[in-house]
């Protein structure tokens, strides 16, 4: 994270480990489908989208997640834990309700860059996909190049 200012992922190296990345909107996608999410469902944004593939994603059981962590079987093994977010004002918000995770994919113009994100939810088996700007904190999942 690039401080208070949230994440610069142009300069990538050193938020993950050598031979590491952060993966982009279309790898989270690729990831979905091949959970199950239909190529339409994953291009949504601004939305929840598929049907059960957050749960595919979530740790199992309410560890970390406050009940009743709807469909979480973590048969995808990637173990999302509810880190919740921080706000613009350090503020944090969500943990055990929700986690969020920060894309390498930059939208929109000059001025105005936001980056794509997903969302798990407790109470929710799908994933949300969505936009924000880069005043808040989110977790980062790294990926082996």
């Amino acid at each position: 994270m690039n401080g208070i200012h949230g994440p610069d992922f142009s300069m990538i190296q050193g938020i993950c480990p050598a031979g590491w990345h952060v993966p982009t909107d279309k790898e989270w996608k690729t990831l979905e489908m091949y959970l199950g999410m239909s190529l339409v469902e994953a291009n949504k944004i601004e939305e929840w989208r598929g049907t059960d593939e957050g749960g595919k994603l979530k740790e199992t059981w309410i560890k970390h997640w406050v009940w009743p962590n709807s469909g979480a079987t973590n048969e995808s093994g990637f173990t999302a834990l509810p880190g919740g977010g921080r706000s613009y004002e350090g503020f944090s918000y969500w943990i055990q309700l929700e986690g969020r995770w920060w894309t390498a994919t930059p939208y929109g113009g000059t001025g105005n860059v936001k980056y794509v994100y997903r969302g798990l939810e407790w109470g929710n088996p799908r994933i949300y996909r969505d936009l924000t700007d880069r005043g808040f904190a989110f977790s980062v999942r790294c990926l082996k190049n």
